[in-house]
């Protein structure tokens, strides 16, 4: 997985020889789980009432739906076309498939495809010999009329690399450090899990949630770090 935050090994050790929680140090030393570290952030941060935050949480732990706003970093995912049938007379078994065979329309589908799984999925899916897989047997039918009846599928599918999942989940981690470094800077130690809101104002609550909703929906281009 990608190193934490995109900073050097230097760094990240004079990075966490500052730190005070426990948990970020877990959640970067990869003692404990992504999945583990959403549900304490979701414990840590419910005093906030910053709904964004807590549906991001939620979206990251059991899904996103499709009435969701989907992170950039769940999109533009690594994949390979695969197929079993006929290609003439020729039995094929798992063999890539071209998308050219596909009409522009259905490529733009296949193209812009989302991972929405939870992180839980996603971690199982990396650790097993599982694969996300989309089926794509309903588009047989047009395979066979643009290859002039060549190829003629009995099997097509969508093979999710194991490297989005990977990408996915080191985006998410980031995220996380980020944002619980956020709140231990504003609030102390975050392993009681509870934070006090008691010495803040309601304009400084309300900053301190707009700087956790950007770090949310930063999209990495930017040059600023936190």
């Amino acid at each position: 997985m990608c190193d934490i935050l995109g900073v050097n090994s230097w760094l990240k050790k004079e990075i966490l020889l500052m730190v005070k929680s426990q948990i970020i140090k877990d959640l970067a030393q990869d003692k404990i789980t992504i999945e583990s570290a959403l549900r304490r952030l979701l414990v840590i941060s419910y005093e906030l009432d910053n709904s964004e935050l807590q549906k991001w949480i939620e979206n990251e732990l059991n899904g996103y739906t499709n009435n969701s706003i989907i992170p950039d970093y769940r999109k533009n995912v690594t994949y390979m076309i695969m197929y079993s049938g006929y290609n003439a007379s020729t039995l094929i078994r798992q063999q890539p498939l071209s998308e050219s065979y596909f009409d522009k329309e259905l490529q733009d589908i296949i193209k812009t495809r989302v991972i929405k799984d939870g992180v839980n999925i996603l971690e199982n899916s990396i650790k097993s010999k599982s694969e996300i897989i989309f089926n794509l047997i309903d588009f047989a039918g047009v395979v066979s009329h643009n290859s002039g009846g060549l190829i003629r599928c009995i099997r097509l599918e969508q093979i999710i690399s194991k490297t989005t999942f990977l990408q996915i989940l080191s985006n998410v981690k980031t995220k996380l450090i980020q944002l619980l470094l956020e709140l231990e800077k504003e609030f102390g130690l975050l392993d009681d899990l509870d934070i006090d809101l008691s010495d803040k104002s309601k304009d400084e609550l309300r900053e301190v949630n707009d700087k956790i909703t950007n770090k949310i929906y930063f999209n990495g281009k930017s040059e600023e770090f936190f």
